[in-house]
């Protein structure tokens, strides 16, 4: 997969290979990274009653409460931080739709149901797309326009200004539905492109049957011939694919406008994502599961200020943004902040330095009704372990 721009940043910094989300779905995840705290570790009051208390950011709708004032951006604007948020956030409660919010709570079912006609699905469109390929312009036209604006931002900003900043863009183009142009799909050789083997259905893991049949992924026996085709998987993962190489295209534009505005030398970048997707593995689509695939997300940080290149293979974990990008601004985090983060500073050095003792396990958990049940993940060493 082309990704020259995020190449040239791991080369210029730290490429963490093994870290997960604390919850792989958009809203908990999120909630997460800004606060420090695991999803079950943020009490607030529910925002369908006011006067129902909630234990933490449990599903796809509950997250931050509107008048949290620890997040990440609070705590650098507090510093003098010049902060601008921009893009997707979707990290405060009540940001996704009522039918969300009532999913997350209820769960009616057709009884009885058959494999034979594609079992029931609470999210029956993802499997069944097709991806879209636009012939003329961008397909991810929203975000083009948030990185234009932002790097206009940049370019504005006074040469001689001592305030720091931090800038932050949440991209919507890696996510279904899968949609690109021809310019980024020819970028992406179709010759290239594996399809996962896909199990008999009677061979899967129960919970693996379950998820797959909650996301619409099991088909009718008539529509089976056609969902299964290897050819429109092939052209959906090279959309996916062709998703990942114009987001790197956008980090690359954020460079250039970095560069030119001469702020590069004492900037640090960080690319990273709230979750993966299955992209077809395991006879699913989309998140929610604890397979690396949608529980594991890339993480690169990077700067001019590094002057070498490491890899590092210890788990970590989105928990982990807060307090490193406290540690680099030099914040000291306020004790009611309660972080289950570990700062990441500690290996933004050459690999010959001293470690620092950490935990060597990291958790993940998701609970919602997108695939009707709960589970934990513990990662540790090459080892996974899932309770369901």
């Amino acid at each position: 997969m082309p990704l020259p721009h995020i190449r040239k940043l791991q080369k210029q910094g730290v490429t963490f290979d093994s870290t997960y989300s604390a919850g792989p779905v958009c809203c908990p995840s999120r909630a997460a990274l800004w606060s420090g705290r695991h999803v079950h570790k943020i009490p607030h009051r529910s925002a369908l009653d006011d006067h129902l208390e909630v234990s933490g950011a449990w599903n796809g709708f509950e997250g931050l409460p509107s008048n949290y004032n620890l997040k990440i951006s609070d705590l650098l604007r507090e510093s003098g931080y010049d902060v601008r948020l921009s893009g997707k956030s979707d990290w405060s409660r009540g940001g996704h739709s009522l039918g969300n919010r009532l999913e997350a709570w209820t769960m009616y079912t057709a009884f009885p149901y058959k494999l034979s006609e594609g079992g029931w699905s609470d999210e029956a469109t993802i499997c069944a797309m097709e991806g879209e390929v636009r012939p003329n312009g961008t397909a991810a036209q929203l975000d083009w326009d948030v990185v234009d604006a932002n790097v206009g931002w940049i370019r504005s900003r006074p040469k001689e200004s001592q305030t720091p900043f931090f800038l932050y863009q949440g991209m919507n183009i890696v996510h279904p539905p899968y949609v690109t142009n021809t310019t980024w799909l020819e970028a992406i050789s179709e010759e290239a492109v594996d399809v996962p083997e896909w199990a008999p259905l009677e061979e899967l893991h129960p919970c693996d049957l379950q998820s797959s049949m909650l996301k619409g992924c099991i088909p009718s026996t008539q529509s089976a011939d056609a969902f299964y085709a290897k050819k429109r998987r092939r052209r959906l993962r090279r959309i996916y694919y062709a998703t990942i190489a114009e987001f790197d295209a956008m980090v690359g534009r954020y460079v250039d406008a970095l560069q030119g505005a001469e702020l590069w030398n004492d900037t640090v970048l960080i690319v990273t994502s709230d979750h993966g997707d299955m992209n077809q593995e395991h006879q699913q689509f989309y998140k929610m599961v604890p397979y690396d695939a949608s529980s594991r997300v890339p993480l690169v940080i990077s700067s001019p200020m590094f002057s070498f290149s490491r890899v590092v293979t210890q788990p970590s974990s989105l928990l982990d943004i807060c307090p490193t990008i406290l540690d680099l601004a030099g914040i000291a985090a306020p004790p009611s902040l309660s972080l289950d983060g570990y700062s990441l500073a500690q290996f933004l050095q050459p690999a010959n330095m001293p470690i620092k003792d950490r935990p060597p396990f990291v958790v993940s958990q998701f609970h919602g009704c997108d695939i009707a049940m709960s589970w934990f993940m513990v990662r540790q060493g090459d080892m996974k372990f899932v309770t369901f």
